[in-house]
């Protein structure tokens, strides 16, 4: 068992004994997420596999709480927030941007032609996989070093 799934059962069972049902649903919605991921792979999910739930679960809320904000639902944008904010600190630490920088700078020397902006996207990513990183700023540095 993943180090995070650890982590995150010891959080729903500290919001059991704490009776607070909101952390309750939020981490039982986590949870369930993580047990679909394992029914889908059909084997138990390694670190990589139970971050990678984490992240998806995070980008959801991110995206709810932009849905929110434009629609003017403060409480929906709040709420969103607030389950960001409990799954958020199971994430690793973000790859700074200077750390991006130097992986595209790495892969873009090592290309002749860089016309083709998606393989050049994709080996950038290969080499930050399993870390927290989001593709949108790493889009944003390559498009601006090419």
């Amino acid at each position: 068992m993943s180090e995070t799934y650890k982590r995150i059962e010891e959080a729903f069972k500290s919001s059991r004994l704490k009776r607070d049902h909101f952390s309750i649903q939020t981490f039982n919605m986590l949870r369930a997420q993580i047990k679909n991921a394992r029914i889908e792979k059909m084997a138990d999910l390694n670190e990589e596999d139970v971050l990678k739930v984490v992240k998806k679960e995070c980008k959801q809320l991110n995206e709810s709480m932009e849905a929110f904000k434009l629609s003017g639902s403060e409480e929906g944008y709040e709420e969103s927030l607030k389950r960001y904010k409990l799954i958020e600190p199971f994430l690793p630490e973000e790859v700074s941007e200077d750390m991006i920088v130097s992986i595209v700078d790495e892969v873009l020397s090592s290309i002749q032609d860089k016309s083709n902006f998606g393989p050049i996207m994709g080996q950038v990513m290969a080499r930050l996989k399993g870390q927290n990183v989001d593709g949108k700023k790493v889009r944003e540095i390559l498009q601006r070093r090419i």
